[in-house]
């Protein structure tokens, strides 16, 4: 016969056990699978990050912390979607409203300038101020065009402009 003081003991013993999980270390296999593509279905080498490089251009950053030289334009037979715009801008007018506009230059008519996207923001008390913006269907770039950027009103200074999307076939 067991004393009560067993009884007790493999009472709290048991106790103890079924109160935490039992964890054992198990083999397993893990095998990495490659898709290929990003959550867009694109291959990685079709996206694109274009950074503001100075006047109005851009150049395009590589994935090594490399950039192309400038200027950034659409490869023939491709057009560019931009998905997303980035842009901080200071040295404004404290408490104004300030807009960045991207625009379109026809490379054979320069005269011919569109604006697909524009983000207005309110700066702050010191002037500062930016935006993110990710855009639902984005726009298209062709190669005949180049990508540019201006800001109304035009006093201050954009300190940074950043433009994210990816390259896709001219159809």
């Amino acid at each position: 016969m067991k004393s009560l003081a067993t009884v007790v003991t493999s009472i709290l013993l048991t106790s103890v056990v079924w109160s935490f999980p039992v964890m054992a270390e198990v083999p397993t296999k893990v095998r990495v699978v490659s898709v290929g593509t990003d959550h867009l279905g694109k291959q990685p080498s079709q996206h694109v990050v274009l950074q503001s490089a100075g006047g109005s251009e851009f150049v395009q950053i590589f994935p090594d912390a490399t950039h192309g030289d400038c200027c950034f334009r659409v490869p023939i037979g491709q057009v560019l979607v931009v998905t997303d715009v980035d842009w901080v801008f200071s040295s404004g007018v404290a408490d104004q409203a300030q807009i960045l506009r991207v625009f379109l230059n026809n490379l054979a008519n320069p005269k011919l300038i569109n604006y697909p996207f524009q983000s207005t923001i309110s700066l702050n008390a010191s002037g500062q101020g930016g935006g993110n913006q990710s855009l639902t269907t984005g726009f298209i770039v062709s190669p005949n065009a180049r990508l540019g950027y201006d800001t109304l009103p035009s006093s201050g200074v954009v300190y940074s402009v950043v433009l994210r999307g990816y390259l896709t076939a001219d159809k």
